[in-house]
């Protein structure tokens, strides 16, 4: 057996701590190994000999992230079984003997993806300083690592300098890994420049008011406050004690949590989010009181996420600002999510994650179409040049107007018992679409020209959707959910389109 203790240089690393005690994740054959490169996915399959990239560039993208971090290298080490080391650190080796010229360009090499480096880089000081690397891979492996930290570094200083990375989570992930390498190599300055910059950074990615990332997608705000508590912990264990009070955000992100989701407890599958969330038993605790419900949802305002209803609580939405796009999120302003009593979610955003590479990706699930806004045909995304949001004091009526380079779309929206009123225009140059995109398990039905019925599996209400739109200018589509990583269902979408002209139209949704 071998004794190893994983070092603060690998335990923020977060699908870690998700490996169940026992799992296997390193199988050894004569003719292959099979990597389990996390916890949440199905084993990789390495095969002996051959090439190791190009049986890698073959996986999906996110398990080529995870398999070049080299962190399910460390819960292998925990395990103390000599032969799975040893196949797991000629793993290891190929990675590192693997040369520019076997490399694919373009942006989908997941070699250099900036997490992947990031992970990859800490699990490599941690190797570096272990007798049983040695004992397997021979002297010379270190001369191998020490080359490929400098072809990291190298990539981490022009990550560190672009500034697209400003607002997005994975800041933290460049931050962190500076900081260990700058710890590994004895570097006093770099340590307290980046220990700093750790500490002002998650001061700017989660709004400690409420708790939630600024990225604008409820799964992330789950995963930053893990991160987080992550960070903190591996700090910590290198004598850089962070100035963060994660149980406070911890709080304050529940009780928001809590307020902003709907009156069954489901939660809008904004940004990169999955559709299904609900509200857990114990985050059911930190529910405000009625009388505060309206005070958590002016915090919220603030960060761009208007929540209001009807006064007795038949209707509720939610309007997003999604004024900016992250690697994880879409530039969709004006996203609506619509809920009704004893119907449930009605109009959705459609969801996310869906997997690295994938058409479906980038033109539906990041696109504007994807997320009930405004969305030129010629383009996903539009560039945003001015955005005003309002509530209504008593949170039953939004107005919103989002001005584009060669657009502008205005939405208003009006809640009564039982009834919901949608007011749009749209002014553009070019062909454009809105898609209110419908809930799973929604069906719609014309009943007259400008009238449907919609119904829903398991719900006896029946909702009827009127408009004063030109029956030319709409169809019902079939279009995606995201239901879970790379899962997702089929829903209605009703498409409205038109030409560059001006044009605006109502909706009204009521019990029927």
């Amino acid at each position: 057996m071998v004794e190893y203790s994983s070092s603060p240089y690998v335990t923020w690393i977060k699908h870690l701590s998700d490996y169940p005690q026992n799992a296997k994740v390193v199988v050894v054959s004569e003719q292959q190994v099979e990597i389990l490169v996390h916890p949440g996915h199905q084993p990789m399959i390495i095969p002996s000999s051959g090439n190791i990239y190009e049986v890698i560039d073959q996986e999906d993208k996110t398990l080529q992230l995870y398999f070049y971090s080299l962190g399910w290298v460390i819960p292998v080490l925990s395990g103390g079984d000599k032969q799975k080391i040893s196949a797991a650190l000629k793993v290891v080796e190929s990675v590192l003997d693997i040369t520019p010229d076997e490399e694919r360009s373009g942006a989908w090499n997941m070699l250099w993806d900036d997490h992947a480096i990031c992970e990859r880089l800490c699990v490599l000081l941690e190797l570096k300083e272990l007798l049983v690397v040695r004992s397997v891979l021979g002297e010379a492996v270190i001369q191998k690592i020490d080359d490929h930290v400098k072809a990291i570094i190298r990539y981490l200083v022009e990550i560190l300098d672009n500034e697209k990375w400003k607002n997005n989570n994975h800041r933290v992930f460049h931050l962190l890994a500076a900081f260990i390498y700058a710890h590994a190599t004895t570097d006093e300055e770099g340590k307290n420049k980046f220990r700093d910059q750790i500490e002002g950074f998650i001061n700017e990615l989660i709004d400690q008011e409420t708790g939630f990332s600024l990225e604008q997608s409820i799964a992330y705000c789950f995963f930053d406050l893990v991160i987080v508590k992550n960070v903190i912990e591996t700090m910590n264990g290198l004598s850089a004690g962070l100035n963060v009070d994660a149980e406070l955000i911890e709080n304050n992100l529940n009780s928001h949590i809590a307020a902003i989701s709907f009156p069954d407890g489901s939660m809008p599958a904004s940004g990169d989010s999955a559709h299904g969330r609900m509200l857990s038993s114990y985050q059911k605790k930190f529910m405000p009181e009625n009388s505060a419900l309206a005070e958590h949802w002016r915090r919220l305002d603030k960060i761009g996420y208007y929540r209001g209803g009807a006064n007795d609580d038949s209707v509720h939405f939610l309007t997003l600002s999604h004024n900016a796009e992250s690697a994880h999120g879409h530039a969709s302003p004006l996203h609506t999510d619509i809920w009704f009593a004893d119907f449930g979610f009605l109009m959705v955003d459609a969801g996310g994650p869906y997997k690295y590479g994938s058409k479906i990706r980038y033109q539906w699930y990041r696109a504007s179409r994807g997320h009930n806004s405004l969305s030129l045909k010629t383009s996903n995304q539009q560039e945003l040049e001015k955005l005003s949001i309002d509530v209504d004091y008593n949170r039953s009526g939004l107005r919103g107007k989002a001005d584009f380079k060669s657009s502008s779309h205005s939405r208003s929206l009006f809640a009564y018992s039982n009834e919901l009123y949608i007011h749009e225009a749209v002014a553009a140059s070019e062909e454009w679409e809105v898609y209110y995109n419908f809930a799973e398990g929604c069906e719609i039905a014309p009943l007259r020209e400008g009238e449907y019925a919609i119904t829903k599996y398991d719900y006896g209400v029946r909702l009827i959707l009127t408009t004063n739109l030109d029956p030319a200018s709409l169809a019902i589509q079939q279009t995606e959910r995201c239901t879970g990583h790379s899962k997702s269902v089929s829903a209605p979408s009703l498409v409205v389109s038109g030409n560059a002209d001006v044009i605006g139209w109502q909706l009204s949704i009521k019990r029927g």
